[in-house]
């Protein structure tokens, strides 16, 4: 799944579709979350992303963007969700997750940093991914990531 941004709300300077950066993202179910600044949204580009990060027979749940599309001839397992049609689950399938972490993203950067450059953002995603993968350890995280300091 990938987000836009308008470049003149956030982002300064990167990848751009009228005045956008694309960032792509993936959380793999209750686990980590990979960010990654891409070029475009262009279906090779999407689907050599993802079958460098993802094994052969594994589920990929996305929305019905036509990027995903043909991501099943490479031996991945794909599931879409049609938001536009109002569908939000298929069974247990879902981009719950990687919603959520937009929404955490882009309330980072509205309540904290207000803007950011094109060049330091993989290092914002990156922030981000970690408090998203720490945020049911809240009384911990201070510890956790005090440690990857040192």
């Amino acid at each position: 799944h990938f987000m836009h941004k308008k470049q003149k709300e956030k982002f300064d300077k990167g990848a751009k579709v009228d005045g956008k950066i694309t960032v792509f993202g993936m959380l793999q179910r209750n686990g980590q979350v990979i960010t990654e600044v891409i070029l475009n949204t262009e279906g090779e580009t999407l689907k050599t992303i993802l079958r460098e990060r993802i094994e052969p027979n594994a589920t990929l749940v996305t929305d019905s963007f036509q990027g995903y599309k043909g991501i099943d001839k490479d031996g991945i397992i794909h599931e879409s969700v049609n938001h536009a049609n109002g569908e939000w689950t298929k069974g247990d399938f879902h981009t719950n997750g990687i919603e959520e972490f937009w929404s955490q993203l882009k309330r980072m950067i509205k309540g904290t940093h207000i803007k950011i450059s094109r060049k330091h953002l993989q290092k914002y995603l990156d922030e981000c991914a970690v408090r998203y993968e720490l945020r049911n350890k809240q009384g911990e995280m201070f510890e956790i990531i005090l440690k990857q300091v040192a």
